[in-house]
């Protein structure tokens, strides 16, 4: 089955939900270890503000009470926002579209999720390895019949370890001489409008990346491969 795979955001909407977290055995863990670190962990090992701590910190001890969102209300990030999900068919999406989180694994846009704040660069051990080392093994496992879109960025996408083959790559170039990758920014937007274009689309072609165009972007069709996809002003 084709499925995108989009980073998660460390922007999550402010609502509080009314739903309860279907915790894995895994993510269960990952919890219990956000939840045993002190204010001054976070601080410490998040390089945040004492506000941002503070609200961290909070909302970590509320990991387990029943406040969540389903994970397309939760993420408020900039690719996030590019999606319009009043024109997407919801359980399409939930079979074709998945992101990678530090604390949840795979998530699906139906998913409840309270909010959080973690990404792999955190040292926390979780059966004394690194977050990266726990996900990447169980992740890949659950995306072994999948055809993986990536629309994550690199340090989330290091999580998957598949075959080629079984892997399209999209880059967004600034040039057409493809010397100078787009903005960070730029590029959480046009992953977001290329996640948004292919579900409503509901379709995966070669027609359907090429028609795509956002903010003078456009697919290369002398520079794409089958399973690398070039878009360049």
């Amino acid at each position: 089955m084709n499925l995108i795979l989009l980073s998660p955001s460390k922007e999550m909407s402010d609502q509080q939900g009314t739903l309860s977290v279907n915790w894995s055995t895994n993510s269960y863990q990952v919890a219990t270890a956000l939840q045993s670190l002190s204010l001054d962990d976070i601080q410490k090992q998040f390089h945040l503000s004492d506000k941002l701590a503070l609200q961290t910190f909070h909302h970590h001890q509320h990991l387990f009470d029943k406040q969540a969102l389903p994970a397309y209300q939760a993420y408020q990030g900039l690719a996030f926002r590019q999606i319009d999900w009043s024109n997407i068919q919801l359980d399409y999406a939930q079979e074709h579209l998945a992101i990678l989180s530090a604390l949840y694994g795979l998530v699906r846009p139906l998913d409840p999720i309270n909010r959080y704040r973690l990404d792999l660069k955190i040292p926390l051990k979780i059966q004394h390895t690194s977050l990266k080392n726990y996900w990447q093994k169980r992740i890949s496992q659950a995306l072994e019949e999948q055809q993986i879109y990536n629309l994550a960025s690199k340090e989330f996408f290091d999580l998957v370890n598949l075959p080629p083959q079984q892997i399209v790559q999209v880059d967004f170039y600034q040039d057409v001489s493809l010397t100078k990758k787009a903005p960070s920014a730029t590029c959480k937007k046009l992953r977001g409008a290329l996640a948004n274009h292919l579900l409503q689309s509901q379709s995966f072609s070669w027609d359907t990346f090429s028609c795509f165009t956002f903010d003078q972007y456009q697919l290369s069709a002398t520079k794409s491969q089958k399973n690398h996809l070039i878009y360049h002003r």
